[in-house]
């Protein structure tokens, strides 16, 4: 059916987007580009798709490399690497872990629990079993628990920052209504400062594991201005 035509039978119109009123010449040049725009976003979700799968080839076989061979002085922060026709790459060995969002959660007469299911996967690559408030006791050195309740040290001495949060808690608490509460504060699992390079301590295994979580791998052409 031409784009500009609708039958009887159509029962639902778009009064919002109507057919775009051209000529039969106009109308078929419009239809072959949108057709073969559609084809070539097929097949860069197509090929985004096997990207996606030898990225994963490559990150595994420099992580195995990484995790058998270096240490925290051996460690670059990338590599070279050719491919069959010598085309080059840079395996840059990226310092960046993001943060997950701690959500916490308890039912009335039971524990907190957590019920993020990244944190969940990270303690049990650990082997950890929580604590009573529903956090997991990680190894020094590897992942912390971060609070983003803000206090302006100019103001606040940091001696009194334990007690000044416990009472800005305590207010909140003090107007909650419902599920409200006029105090945000939210916890998140970030990576120790030092984790980068004192993972390599870990055992292989477990840094096989954590790299599908948090993958530290980047690999980026090299242009042939940076040659």
């Amino acid at each position: 059916m031409p784009l500009g035509v609708t039958s009887e039978e159509d029962t639902q119109v778009n009064e919002d987007y109507p057919y775009l009123p051209v000529d039969a010449e106009v109308e078929q040049q419009l239809a072959e580009h949108i057709s073969a725009r559609i084809v070539i976003d097929n097949e860069i979700k197509a090929l985004t798709g096997q990207k996606k799968i030898e990225d994963g080839f490559i990150h595994e076989i420099v992580n195995e490399h990484l995790y058998e061979n270096e240490n925290s002085d051996s460690l670059k922060n990338g590599y070279l690497a050719e491919g069959e026709d010598g085309e080059e790459v840079q395996i840059q060995i990226r310092n960046a872990y993001r943060a997950k969002k701690c959500s916490i959660k308890q039912k009335k007469g039971q524990e907190p629990k957590e019920t993020n299911k990244d944190i969940l996967a990270l303690a049990e690559i650990f082997e950890l079993k929580k604590n009573k408030d529903g956090t997991f006791p990680f190894p020094a050195g590897t992942f912390l628990y971060k609070d983003t309740i803000q206090v302006d040290p100019s103001k606040v001495h940091p001696d009194m920052f334990p007690e000044f949060v416990e009472d800005v808690r305590a207010l909140g608490q003090k107007y909650k209504q419902g599920r409200l509460n006029p105090v945000s504060e939210h916890t998140e699992l970030v990576a120790s400062p030092t984790f980068h390079l004192g993972r390599l301590k870990l055992l292989k295994a477990i840094n096989m594991k954590l790299h599908q979580l948090f993958q530290n791998i980047a690999i980026k052409l090299t242009n042939e201005e940076e040659k």
